[in-house]
């Protein structure tokens, strides 16, 4: 189905959304729950984490990020508590579905390459930001069609050969490791990744997808593979590198001889737990990453399971498509 551009017409964010900003605290003020936390995470529609708190904000809204991910744009189908500093509310002013909104925040999310970390938006620039829609005879946004659009879109459901049971977790006869017990951890200050010249190896950096890989440059240190990375500024992102690689300032590396890949996949959704500790103004250290702790399974001699870990990453629904 294609969108004829004579049937479609500019409108300003301000004609189409109501804009605001939260109220809410920082992360680190609540405890872990079953709300969730929206922040300048580039993942899980900026889902930073599960909190304890009564949802400040309504279903059906989309949000934009101010920092690091600047404009980067998500609709949110459930009520959550959202970042003062790192995003922006936008409330509809006419009925949206699903579908209407998946539309919107992808044209929306366009127009992210006018803003970066040093260019962030401002409450203007949100509600003068124009984007082009189709319209209806009355010249309003065409939400029938804009919604059939949507659905004609071709894809097929993702399936899984995957049909074991998991066995079922129970973290009470799990033990706590701090990671300085498990990991060594290294650091190294590359050059800025624009000043190294192109070459063939990964430098790890802090962006917000492909593992933090931004490009290949020649460097001055090289870190085997089969390790974790974990940012200095910006905590929740973790990450496991399956290839060698250089780090930039501000990357901590973490390596163990005893783990595979699997092992460490399943460790660094446990680590990422700890992000509600951190933040850009409280950030992480060496000595702070060396003393955190985590839960894992254990084998019968108390040392990390890490049959169990890898057998229960494998039977993951969906591994088998990874």
């Amino acid at each position: 189905m294609k969108i004829n551009p004579i049937e479609r017409k500019y409108f300003s964010l301000g004609e189409l959304f109501e804009y605001s900003t939260s109220d809410d605290d920082y992360l680190s003020s609540y405890d872990i729950g079953n709300i969730e936390y929206v922040s300048s995470s580039a993942e899980n529609n900026w889902v930073s984490c599960m909190i304890e708190a009564t949802p400040s904000q309504n279903w059906n809204t989309l949000t934009i990020a101010r920092n690091w991910s600047v404009w980067s744009t998500f609709y949110h189908q459930n009520p959550y508590c959202a970042s003062s500093d790192d995003v922006r509310i936008l409330t509809p002013k006419f009925n949206m579905n699903y579908h209407i909104w998946l539309f919107l925040s992808t044209i929306i999310n366009k127009e992210s390459f006018k803003f970066s970390y040093g260019r962030k938006l401002t409450r203007d620039k949100v509600l003068n930001m124009k984007i082009k829609i189709p319209i209806d005879k009355d010249w309003s946004p065409n939400r029938k069609f804009i919604e059939n659009y949507m659905k004609s879109l071709n894809y097929k459901p993702i399936t899984t050969k995957n049909k074991l049971k998991q066995k079922e977790l129970n973290i009470n006869e799990w033990k706590e490791f701090r990671i300085w017990d498990i990991f060594t951890q290294d650091r190294w200050k590359e050059s800025a990744p624009n000043q190294n010249l192109e070459w063939e190896t990964p430098i790890v950096n802090e962006t917000d997808n492909n593992n933090w890989i931004t490009r290949n440059v020649e460097p001055t240190k090289i870190f085997k593979w089969n390790a974790i990375t974990i940012s200095i500024n910006v905590w929740y992102n973790v990450f496991y590198q399956p290839y060698d690689f250089c780090a930039s300032v501000n990357i901590s590396i973490l390596k163990s001889k005893y783990l595979n890949k699997y092992n460490w996949l399943f460790i660094v959704t446990l680590i990422k737990e700890n992000n509600k500790r951190y933040s850009y103004w409280y950030k992480t250290s060496k000595d702070k990453i060396d003393n955190m702790s985590i839960k894992l399974p254990v084998d019968s001699s108390w040392n990390p399971d890490r049959e169990f870990m890898e057998n229960y990453i494998k039977n993951l629904p969906y591994w088998d498509r990874i």
